[in-house]
This record gives C-alpha cells, structure tokens and sequence, in this order.
C-alpha cells in the first residue's frame, strides 16, 4: 500500500509531503531506485508488530494513570504517599522482581530474544500493586537509567541481572491481589515481606521518612508532572477510535522523522504521538528492539513527563527550543499541521468539566486534612469522573446488589458453622 492510501483511509490529503512520497514513489520502483531507503524504512516501521496493538497499550496507560489519579492521602502523585510508594518499588519490588531471574540465562540472550522470550522469566507472570505498577511505568520512560538501576540488582544466583523487560501484557497491569494473577504476586510478596502490606500500602510512616532513593532515575520529579500530562488526556477525543488511528499514523511519521533528521537531539512530540510514544517505550524490551531496527539507536527522552506541555509556562526554557526544532522539521517533511485538535495544551488549572458537577466536600475526601485545606492536591480531574460514575443510579444499584449478595453470603457461612 502506498502513502497516498494511508492517507486517504484516514481522511487526509496527501499534499506536499515530500518525504513520504517520496517512500511512495521508492515503493512503486520496487525499491530499486534512489528511493529504496525511504520506501524500505516506512515498510519496515508500518510491520513492526508494536503497531498493531499500540492503541491497545495506550489505553492500558491511561488506565493505570487515571487509577493513579483517583488514589487517596493527598494523591500518589506528590507528598508522603508518592515517597512511600518510592520506597516500596525500590526497595522491595525491583529485588523481588531481580530474584525471580537468573542472570547467565539473561546474558545468552540477545536484545531482540529477550524481548520475544517473555516466558523465561518467571517474573513476567507478576503483578504489581498500583503504586509500584505506576512508578515502574515512570522508570522504564527512561531507558537509559532504567537500564543502569536494573544492572544493580542481584539475581537468584547472586549476579548482576539484566534489564528487566516487561510484556506488553504485564506494562500497564496493576492489583490488589484479589484476581488469580495478583493473589500469586501477593502471596510472593508476603512470603517475602511479612510485615508489609501488598495492598493498600501503609500509611507513610518513619521508615517513609527516613527513605532516601539510590536510582540514578529521578522519579518523584516525573511523577510530579504525571496530572499535567493526563489532564490533556481527559478530552473526548481520547476515547474515539478515528483518532487512536489517527494518532498511530502520526506517531509512525514521527519515527520516519526522527531515522531521518539526526539534529533532532530530543525531538518533542504534540500530545497524541507522545502518548503513543510513551506506551511504546513502556514495553521496553520491544522498545529496544524496534529503534534498534529502526532507528539504529534508542530514543531516551521522556514522553511520559510530556516536556511538550511545559512549554506554554517555560516560554525561554531549552524545552522551546526543541520543541520549536520539531515543528519545524516535521512542518518541511510533511507540510501538514504539528498539532491537530487535542494534542494541544490544557493549563492545569482549567478544571475538568465534571469538577464543577462534584460538590467541594465530595473531592475533599481524596486529601490528606492539610491538603484539603489549601485548596487540594495535584490532581488531573479523573478522580472527579470517577465520583460522578459512583452517583450514576446503575452503578449504584449494582453495588447495592453486591453488597446485598455479600451479606447474604457471610450469614449463610455463619450459619453453616453453627
């Protein structure tokens, strides 16, 4: 299929777009002419199998972000709550996950065979609790210390493992331990940490305080910004399939522009390639695998922060620059507009509609007392969507049933040992 194709399938024009027809044209000659590397570098970024399904894992993501959003204490994105979960994910699930693998197994394989053989590692079957699932997220958006901290952990024989590669279905997958997936994690988790929680996590306390992290990632300085990213995800558009497919398109043509302009040290993306790229590099064995076809190298910057949100209060920032070098690259290769409608810029402080629907004691209840009192935390506005779900009459009915079939279940258990 040529450009021209993709292009009409998705409703747009193809006009002017001198790389890509460029690829077209290369296709047409059978890869023969002075074309064949562009033609052969689309092929080959249209065949990854990541693209297949990468709208799959973006939704994932906003799934585990709009959980994220709706955690209580004040939020897992700032305060005690946020240095807890460092805690735990560093000093407990990274040696837990580190115990599960076998470090020569590891070395024998290539990149491409770790990313593929996802059943040698027994940890690939885990499941993390949210707090923990969400800053492994945030660790793995930065290959290269991702990598550097992986490498200090110690294998079931002692060594030093390799990078821990998670599975497309393990990326975005949390738990409280209830499912069959989660309750085996669990029980590792316990059989190994007797003294503490799986799910909810403790409520912070000296050893929270006296934590202090050793990862050469700075993950409390990305989950910071985690609201601001996921507050432009709370638009319509983000649940419609026209312009999921829209985005995969993009974000491939992204790529395409990255393997061809090296001066693009850190190229920044609008919103919706970004979330593409994102819940691409979360998968970070495939990751690696596909810039290293691809692209000859991997691409280390930090989509999850979204650099391109801060843009519109980091007016001389280094952000600008780069931001500004992107558009003007992608703007002469493919003469179409770099932002389209919702991969702009939300401000924070322009609340979610459905705040407004939600009464201010309501939307208290997810703060910590000292939090609620100047004004809340650092929220993106799912928790308010999730609140006006809970006031949908359905819904509540179901959890009547529920709580019903519940209570009918514990009198009957309670008769039954009578």
């Amino acid at each position: 299929m040529i450009m021209g194709d993709i292009n009409q399938g998705f409703g747009w024009a193809p006009v002017g777009q001198r790389l890509l027809n460029e690829y077209s044209q290369g296709t047409q000659q059978h890869e023969s002419g002075p074309n064949a590397n562009h033609a052969k570098a689309w092929t080959e970024i249209k065949a990854l199998q990541t693209m297949q399904h990468i709208v799959g894992l973006a939704v994932n993501q906003m799934r585990l972000l709009h959980a994220v959003d709706t955690f209580p204490r004040g939020g897992l994105c700032q305060g005690p709550a946020l240095k807890e979960a460092l805690r735990r994910y560093e000093k407990l699930w990274l040696p837990l996950v580190a115990a599960q693998t076998t470090a020569s197994q590891q070395q024998m394989l290539s990149t491409a065979q770790r990313a593929a053989a996802s059943s040698n590692h027994s940890y690939h079957s885990l499941v993390p609790p949210l707090d923990v699932a969400f800053l492994w997220h945030l660790h793995r958006l930065q290959p290269e210390q991702y990598e550097q901290d992986c490498r200090r952990l110690r294998g079931q024989d002692g060594r030093p493992v390799d990078v821990l590669h998670v599975t497309a279905q393990q990326a975005f997958a949390f738990s409280d331990g209830r499912d069959p997936a989660g309750a085996a994690t669990a029980a590792l988790w316990h059989r190994l940490y007797p003294h503490e929680p799986f799910w909810p996590p403790a409520t912070p306390a000296k050893q929270t305080e006296s934590f202090a992290s050793s990862l050469s990632a700075d993950l409390a300085a990305v989950a910071v910004r985690m609201p601001v990213f996921l507050h432009q995800l709370l638009r319509a558009c983000y649940i419609e399939v026209g312009f999921f497919e829209a985005a995969v398109v993009r974000y491939t043509k992204f790529l395409l522009l990255v393997k061809h302009h090296l001066e693009l040290q850190h190229p920044i993306p609008p919103l919706d390639i970004g979330l593409m790229w994102s819940s691409h590099m979360s998968v970070s064995g495939v990751y690696a695998a596909d810039c290293k076809q691809i692209l000859h190298r991997t691409l280390q910057d930090m989509p999850g922060a979204s650099a391109s949100l801060w843009i519109e209060c980091d007016q001389t920032g280094p952000w600008r620059f780069h931001w500004s070098n992107t558009w003007r690259a992608w703007s002469e290769e493919f003469r179409e507009p770099f932002l389209v409608p919702g991969s702009g810029y939300v401000p924070l402080d322009s609340a979610h509609p459905a705040e407004s629907s939600i009464i201010p004691q309501a939307l208290a209840c997810y703060e910590q007392p000292a939090a609620a009192a100047t004004g809340g935390s650092w929220r993106a506005g799912a928790h308010a969507l999730y609140l006006l779900w809970l006031k949908d009459p359905c819904i509540q009915q179901q959890q009547q049933q529920q709580h019903e079939s519940a209570a009918a279940a514990r009198q009957k258990t309670a008769a039954q040992q009578e």
